[in-house]
This record gives structure tokens, C-alpha cells and sequence, in this order.
């Protein structure tokens, strides 16, 4: 008996262990979504949408390598698909497996009466990005979203 409730300590230690490490990280989150690469790729993309009769399709539209040569540290791949929709892959740095967020970009008029490009932020799985990300928005439907294919940059 002493040995099954032993065993039994063990692996609830071992599962809390694996669940504490696959906790959201804020800041390494937040770094991803404040740099320069995460940046460059939402002026390319405006300055394709603004610039050309079709908004972006794909990585090379907008003169980027492949998705997967975009990298960090906290990011995998950086994907530019329909309609110039960004999809930032997050690797595992930010403490969440296989996550993602999505700029969704549109045309509105500037204070100066010209376009310009904003982004709406949303991710379908990381449901705490609003607090970590002010301006972001979680919605597990983001999935059904226009989004890269896999290998679309290249």
C-alpha cells in the first residue's frame, strides 16, 4: 500500500511538474510581439497593401524569406498569407506549445486623411493574450481564419 500511494506522490508530482512548464511565460511572449522581426514584417505588409492593386499572398510578396527562416528565439515562423494576414508560430520559449497569434490587417484613413494599415490582434490559443498583449483579443474560432500554408514563402 505505502508503495502504490509512493508511486501515486510521484506521478502527480511529475504531472504538476510538466503542467507548471507548460505555463505561459508573459514577458517572453511579450518580447516576441515587440520585435524588430514581428515589426518589419506589419510595415512589409502594409506597404504591400498600400503600394499594389492585391494585398499579399504569400512571404515573397512582400520581399521575406521563407516562414521558417524568420526566426527567434521565441518565434518558429512568420507567415504571410491571404489578404496579407501575419501568423506569428511561437516556439516553446513562451511556455505554451504551438501557439499563435494573428494580425489581421485593413485599410482605414489616417489622422492625415490618408491610408494607412492597422492590425487587429487575436489568437485562438493562448487565452490569456489580452492581459499579456493589450489590443489583442483571444478567439478560439481565429483557427478558421485565411491563413499560410505550410511551405506558402517560399
Amino acid at each position: 500500500m505505502t508503495r502504490t500511494l509512493t508511486a501515486s506522490i510521484a506521478a502527480a508530482a511529475l504531472l504538476a511538474a510538466g503542467t507548471a512548464s507548460a505555463a505561459l511565460k508573459p514577458e517572453a511572449l511579450r518580447l516576441a510581439l515587440d520585435s524588430l522581426l514581428v515589426a518589419t514584417t506589419k510595415q512589409s505588409v502594409a506597404n504591400a497593401i498600400l503600394n499594389s492593386s492585391t494585398p499579399p499572398e504569400r512571404n515573397r510578396d512582400v520581399n521575406m524569406g521563407p516562414p521558417y527562416t524568420l526566426t527567434t528565439e521565441e518565434i518558429q515562423a512568420v507567415f504571410v498569407g491571404h489578404g496579407g494576414v501575419i501568423t506569428i508560430k511561437f516556439t516553446g520559449a513562451i511556455g505554451v506549445d504551438n501557439a499563435f497569434v494573428r494580425f489581421l490587417p485593413r485599410v482605414v484613413k489616417g489622422a492625415d486623411g490618408k491610408p494607412t494599415v492597422q492590425y487587429a490582434c487575436v489568437s485562438p490559443n493562448i487565452a490569456e493574450i489580452a492581459t499579456v498583449y493589450p489590443g489583442c483579443t483571444y478567439d478560439p474560432n481565429a483557427m478558421k481564419l485565411p491563413a499560410a500554408k505550410e511551405g506558402a514563402g517560399k
